[in-house]
């Protein structure tokens, strides 16, 4: 789906774009393209070195654009500009995170000089006036902005436009204490609630805090701002920078996706998780799956570990052993891979890579085996009905 340049970096062309868009919209799903500056613009200096900031004597930064230069505003708005004939939606995200990361605007001549033109008192009110100037340049190319919220601070009452919508990840940074959620949506702007604990596939998103997530419950809103609250996002942040985030993604995103999308669109709890994980393996395998099949209980969960500090595990090992002796553990695993196996070869499933999980299978065979761990027993297949 993505072209490669001379330098051996993936990019999408308007072919890309225009294959994404069309796809996406056959199936009824609208396409929100996100620009992310003034930082993470390693990319855009790379290839546009005058958006950065003007230092003497020493390297400016190279994370994050220029807040005082014309250029920045010329430039995005011929992309914002490509970007509205590009895509349909009537939202462009312009990201805003993580600017504070590395940046030079402090000892920029430049932005020093919009600073006093503008009479701006600090570095956070010359990033809302970045916020605002980009505002306008959507609003002429008849689009709405959507941000992030994290390095904004809410408690200053910044003077953004209500048709901003923000997108909550974290607390605002420096203020773990304040509820922004809370916050941005007493502002009266729309917010989409992606809080890093609850929906981040991949990072710090589990089993447990998923099913207690909702985007009124965590972080809580009060009833009479919740219809601020526009729903909600599932994070899949690919930054691992070699094969580990594909390699997951078959295995966790098509059951992270059915567990996020009831709790969007479903109010109540989930009072009977087994059940519920019943569903969400038919949602994913199909309606024809043997009745004695569970695969996130064989798998130990329904959301999977990534992060490589847990040795790229391809299931929770120790919470699928639990109960079980490892010769018994190793009988289920390849009894279950192997009902797996034949419903793959079928192609009745809904999840067109469920092979994967059987990749998961083989690989909690070898590591019970490794482990030798057993603790008390369980059913054996064929004592199953």
């Amino acid at each position: 789906m993505q072209s490669i340049d001379q330098g051996g970096e993936p990019y999408y062309d308007e072919t890309d774009v225009e294959e994404i868009v069309s796809y996406a919209s056959t199936r009824h799903v609208e396409v929100i393209p996100e620009i992310n500056l003034p930082g993470h613009a390693t990319a855009s200096l790379g290839q546009y070195p005058e958006l950065r900031c003007t230092v003497p004597d020493e390297d400016p930064s190279f994370w994050s654009v220029c807040l005082g230069a014309e250029e920045t505003y010329g430039f995005i708005d011929a992309l914002l500009d490509q970007l509205a004939e590009q895509f349909p939606s009537d939202i462009v995200h312009v990201g805003g995170d993580e600017w504070t990361f590395h940046y030079s605007w402090e000892d920029c001549e430049v932005c020093q000089e919009r600073m006093d033109a503008a009479e701006l008192k600090d570095i956070q009110e010359l990033f809302v006036d970045y916020l605002q100037r980009v505002h306008e340049i959507l609003t002429s190319h008849d689009r709405r902005m959507m941000v992030w919220n994290e390095e904004i601070d809410i408690t200053r009452s910044p003077d953004l436009p209500e048709d901003v919508q923000v997108q909550f990840w974290r607390w605002t940074r420096g203020r773990m204490e304040e509820n922004a959620l809370q916050q941005w949506a007493e502002a009266g702007n729309d917010v989409v609630n992606s809080y890093l604990q609850g929906t981040y596939i991949g990072v710090q998103m589990t089993e447990e805090t998923a099913r207690r997530w909702s985007p009124t419950s965590w972080p809580p809103v009060t009833d009479d701002v919740s219809q601020q609250i526009c729903g909600g996002e599932l994070p899949a942040w690919n930054g691992w920078g070699d094969q580990s985030w594909e390699d997951y993604g078959v295995r966790a995103m098509p059951s992270g996706m059915a567990i996020f999308g009831d709790r969007v669109w479903n109010g109540d709890t989930i009072d009977d998780p087994e059940r519920f994980n019943r569903a969400v393996q038919r949602q994913v395998l199909g309606p024809a799956v043997p009745a004695d099949l569970d695969i996130f209980e064989e798998l130990g969960s329904s959301i999977f570990p990534l992060h490589p500090m847990r040795g790229g595990e391809l299931a929770h090992l120790w919470k699928s052993l639990d109960g079980w002796s490892v010769s018994e553990a190793v009988e289920q695993y390849r009894y279950t891979a192997e009902q797996l196996s034949q419903i793959c070869q079928s192609e009745n499933t809904v999840f067109s890579d469920a092979s994967a999980y059987v990749d998961a299978l083989e690989w909690l065979m070898e590591s019970a085996t490794r482990e030798q761990r057993g603790v008390s027993r369980r059913p054996a297949p064929d004592e199953m009905t």
